[in-house]
């Protein structure tokens, strides 16, 4: 079964410079079926506790897509850690979808040293979809000869509201290096961004709509926020790698 996934995917890493992907689906029942290109870290995964998995579940709601990297409790979480320093899987983004009877997750990824590819899952969102597409018509057989395993972790979710905590955490963007743990609001990241790139209050103002004394607010706390003075936003955006990811705000 391995090489005959690995043979479907390969002119696709060939083509955007991904080296990872795991075909994930969910039952209602809470059985799965996993198919992916890197046999050794699969193996590893299945043997771990289970509570470190804490994002798959087929409550989710919703067709979503979560970048890695814009989120600092996928980058801390345990399993992405192992993934990145033992496997050399890293950069990630996973495509939800959802379907009547199961929940599909498509995780994509590639090497360290890549984080430009962040860009393509921004801007090329259409060609994760088209592979998608491409691998489930190519791995039919593959996909209903899989056997269905048995993953659960409903004990970690006991207590909490799961798709209230997802969609938070989503819409915050997170920096990195040494901001790694602050994070800004939807709002705090449209005003950070027109701020660094050097428009003023008044000019942001009629951008969002707002007015700018809500505009100077945000500018206050974003100072106290990120600990530096406004005309510093610019090499903060650079050093926190909010400049590679602003395109998503």
């Amino acid at each position: 079964m391995q090489p005959e996934i690995n043979k479907i995917c390969a002119s696709f890493f060939k083509k955007t410079g991904l080296t990872y992907y795991n075909f994930v689906r969910i039952y209602n029942d809470n059985s799965r079926i996993s198919l992916c290109t890197n046999k050794k870290w699969h193996d590893y995964f299945l043997k771990q506790d289970k509570k470190h998995i804490n994002l798959e579940t087929t409550e989710d709601g919703a067709s979503l897509k979560v970048i890695w990297d814009c989120l600092s409790n996928m980058r801390n979480n345990k399993l992405i850690i192992d993934a990145r320093e033992m496997f050399n899987i890293d950069h990630g983004c996973t495509l939800i979808k959802n379907f009547e009877g199961y929940i599909e997750y498509h995780y994509f990824a590639t090497e360290t040293g890549n984080d430009q590819v962040n860009m393509m899952y921004i801007n090329e969102d259409a060609e994760l979809h088209r592979f998608i597409t491409y691998f489930k018509q190519e791995a039919t057989p593959l996909i209903s000869g899989s056997k269905k395993l048995e993953f659960e972790n409903t004990k970690f979710w006991q207590g909490k509201d799961r798709q209230k905590i997802y969609e938070k955490e989503k819409q915050r963007v997170y920096l990195e290096g040494k901001y790694s743990g602050i994070y800004l609001t939807p709002r705090e990241a449209q005003v950070f961004k027109a701020a660094s790139e050097g428009l003023t209050s008044k000019q942001t103002a009629a951008q969002l709509k707002i007015g700018v004394g809500t505009i100077d607010k945000y500018i206050a706390s974003l100072k106290l926020k990120l600990r530096c003075s406004r005309k510093c936003f610019s090499r903060v955006s650079k050093e926190s790698g909010f400049s590679s990811l602003s395109a998503v705000i």
